[in-house]
């Protein structure tokens, strides 16, 4: 009986790992996308910027205000995606300390 409970508590532990394992790639994947995503939009905000620092060039837009609304939710977008980031890495933490 007590070799049952040991090959039980092996599989148990093993299934365990295996579990956390995958926890973990799919935690690090998803960190990844989020970093993909937050560069894309740290450029795209890049490039408001630059428009912004230009109203003669791009007077339209600047007139319209589409230039400040898109730099608005941009901005609110990366805020969004690094807190997002960053809840990810406190739980990929959690899940690397257990």
């Amino acid at each position: 009986e007590n070799e049952v409970v040991k090959v039980s508590d092996n599989k148990l532990s093993w299934e365990k790992k295996k579990e956390k394992d995958r926890l973990l790639r799919k935690m690090t994947k998803d960190i990844s996308s989020l970093e993909d995503e937050i560069a894309k939009t740290e450029e795209q905000i890049e490039i408001v910027n630059d428009k912004l620092s230009k109203p003669d060039e791009f007077s339209e837009e600047f007139k319209s205000g589409e230039l400040f609304k898109l730099h608005d939710s941009l901005t609110d977008d990366l805020q969004k995606v690094y807190a997002k980031w960053e809840d990810f890495n406190i739980k990929l933490e959690e899940l690397n300390k257990n």
